[in-house]
Parts: C-alpha cells; structure tokens; sequence
C-alpha cells in the first residue's frame, strides 16, 4: 500500500512546508520579532490560537455534536493551549501549532483507509517521519540547531490534533478505535 496515494494535497503541502519551513522562517521571525518586540509576537499567537479556537467552535456547532464531545474537545485544545503557555521558546510554541494540524490532517487522511489503532500509529510515524527529517536538515542550515526536544514537541502537537480530531468525529467510538482492522471489518460484514 502505498500511502502517497491515500493522502490530500493540502496534507502533503502542510508536510513539505514543515520540512522546509526552518530555511526561510528564522529571517522570517527576526523580522516580526524587530517589528512588533517579543511581546508583539507572543500576542500574536494567542491571538492566533483564538481564531483558531472561534474557527474550531462553530466547526463544533455546525457539526451537532453531542455535549459531552464538546466539552471534550474545548478540554484538549485547554490542554494544549496550557501547554502552550507553558512553553517559553516561541519556535517550540510554533511546533506545537504547526505539528498539531499536521495531527490532524494526517488522522483525516489515513483514517478513510484505515481503522483501528493502526490509524493512530501510522499518524504518529508520519509525524515523527516529518519531524525527524525537519530537525536533521536544520544540521545543514548556518544558524540553526538540530535538538530530540524539538522532536518531542512535534510528536506532542501531533497527539494533541489526533486527539482532537477524534474528540470531534462522532463516527469514531473508543471501541473502533483500540479494535484491529480484522475486528472491524468481520464485525461490518456480520460475522460476530
């Protein structure tokens, strides 16, 4: 199975911007930290994450969510905006965010092909596939440091996504998800 033929565009595109993001972002960043100070930009992504959150909350309105999944999905985008704000390196916030939607995109995708578990551990590979290549070209890009912990925080904004894609879907219970392809497709066809 090949899975270049399963993913979306947008998904590969969001990929490949991860991957070469650290050639351009830094002058990028140096730009907006002279403009607007560090204050300026840490403002900036707060308010970033509110619309991303006012975007998210009417995706949760128009989708008739039951109650209990919305208060779900408000406490796992809470936890990672905590999480966030705990995080004092602007970058790391920033990997968190972009390996996030990478999260969620990459569950999007891989659940129409696959169920189960499965779908979560080929996500987190994707994620820390894209991650690990991000961190090892910033080995050949003057001014820039390689570092596991910037791993790490890919890997974490991409849980946070999965988790908040599947907290959003109602079509996907806690029973579909630890159950094994097998399981579910026996199960679909009526042989339990």
């Amino acid at each position: 199975m090949v899975l270049k033929n399963k993913l979306s565009k947008i998904t590969i595109f969001w990929a490949a911007y991860l991957i070469i993001s650290p050639i351009f972002m830094r002058p990028a960043l140096n730009f907006i930290l002279e403009f607007l100070g560090n204050s300026g930009l840490t403002i900036m992504l707060w308010v970033l994450f509110l619309f991303g959150g006012c975007v998210a909350s009417s995706y949760l309105y128009k989708s008739h969510l039951a109650g209990w999944r919305i208060f779900l999905f408000l406490g796992i985008f809470a936890a990672g905006l905590f999480y966030a704000s705990q995080v004092k390196i602007v970058e790391e916030r920033m990997h968190l965010i972009n390996f996030g939607l990478l999260g969620w995109l990459i569950i999007k995708d891989i659940s129409r092909f696959k169920k189960g578990i499965m779908s979560i551990g080929l996500s987190l590979l994707f994620c820390i596939f894209v991650a690990t290549i991000e961190e090892t070209l910033q080995l050949w890009i003057p001014n820039r440091v390689a570092q596991i912990h910037d791993v790490l925080l890919a890997v974490m904004g991409g849980v946070w996504g999965i988790s908040l894609f599947f907290s959003s879907h109602p079509q996907y219970k806690r029973c579909d998800i630890f159950e094994s392809d097998y399981n579910v497709v026996a199960r679909d066809r009526g042989v339990f």
